[in-house]
C-alpha cells in the first residue's frame, strides 16, 4: 500500500514495521491461538419464528384491498359517498 500526503515524503511507503495476521497467529508473539470451537450455534426462539412467518403472511398481502377499493368506487359513482370533515378533522387531532 502507498500513501501519498503532504505530511509524508512522495512515495514512502507505509507498510515498514507491520507484520501479515493470519487466524492462528497471535500478535504478540505469533504463537498459534487454541480454538475453543469450530461449529457455531444459533438458537432462534419460538417468539422469533413466530414473528418471522407473520412477516412473510403480511409480504405475501397485496398493497391495495382491491374490495375496498371496488367499494368506495360503486359508492363514488353513485353519489352515495359522503364525507364528514368534522371526523376528518378528529382523526387528525388524534393524529398529532
Amino acid at each position: 500500500m502507498k500513501i501519498y500526503d503532504k505530511r509524508f515524503p512522495e512515495g514512502k511507503e507505509l507498510t515498514s514495521g507491520v507484520n501479515k495476521v493470519t487466524g492462528t497467529e497471535n500478535l504478540k508473539g505469533n504463537k498459534p491461538v487454541k480454538r475453543t470451537s469450530t461449529n457455531d450455534k444459533v438458537d432462534i426462539s419460538e417468539r422469533a419464528k413466530e414473528i418471522a412467518k407473520l412477516m412473510e403472511e403480511v409480504k405475501s398481502l397485496p398493497e391495495v384491498r382491491e374490495d375496498r377499493v371496488r367499494e368506495l368506487k360503486a359508492l363514488i359513482e353513485a353519489g352515495g359517498y359522503q364525507i364528514d370533515p368534522r371526523k376528518i378533522a378528529e382523526r387528525l387531532i388524534e393524529e398529532l
